[in-house]
């Protein structure tokens, strides 16, 4: 192993072919290349490996909230305006969900698809202004850390589990 980034690289790769089960695995067949620091450190990183969707592209990718509090994936502070709550009722299925934004304008009826079904079209949609902050509850918190939001408790016996 060339060094710890590149270890960090090679992990979300594995991770997103066999899934966050894969981090153990691959920290063992690699503890003779890492310090037991790095190993460490490389375990404490995978913690913020998420699976998210990117606007205009398929499937899941995977992403570590670094590279998104970094603004390569969210939305830079000096451009965000607030916290939105963006509602959305899918007129095919009949689904309800909501999506979470920094920005006004940044989720609309042609570039968010229904969950259920995959309509991008036939959705109405509603939204409301939160708060002006551009942090949520100060101290650099993320739109993504209120997932799950507070008091939701314990996942659903249907969530994803790993394999």
């Amino acid at each position: 192993m060339a060094d710890l980034e590149q270890a960090k690289q090679d992990l979300k790769r594995q991770c997103l072919e066999g899934g966050k089960d894969q981090v153990h695995r691959f920290v063992m067949s690699i503890r003779d290349q890492l310090t037991a620091e790095e190993s460490e450190e490389l375990l404490q990183w995978a913690e913020g490996l998420k699976r998210v969707r990117v606007v205009g592209q398929p499937g899941l990718h995977l992403v570590h909230v670094d590279e998104l509090r970094g603004g390569s994936g969210g939305v830079p502070k000096a451009e965000r305006q607030g916290v939105y709550v963006h509602s959305f009722k899918c007129f095919n299925c009949g689904v309800h969900f909501m999506t979470f934004s920094w920005q006004a304008e940044r989720h609309n009826v042609g570039n968010v698809m229904c969950p259920e079904c995959g309509d991008r079209e036939r959705l109405g949609h509603w939204r409301v202004l939160v708060n002006e902050e551009k942090e949520i509850g100060g101290g650099g918190s993320e739109i993504y850390d209120l997932c799950p939001y507070p008091g939701s408790g314990e996942p659903l016996p249907d969530s994803w589990k790993g394999d």
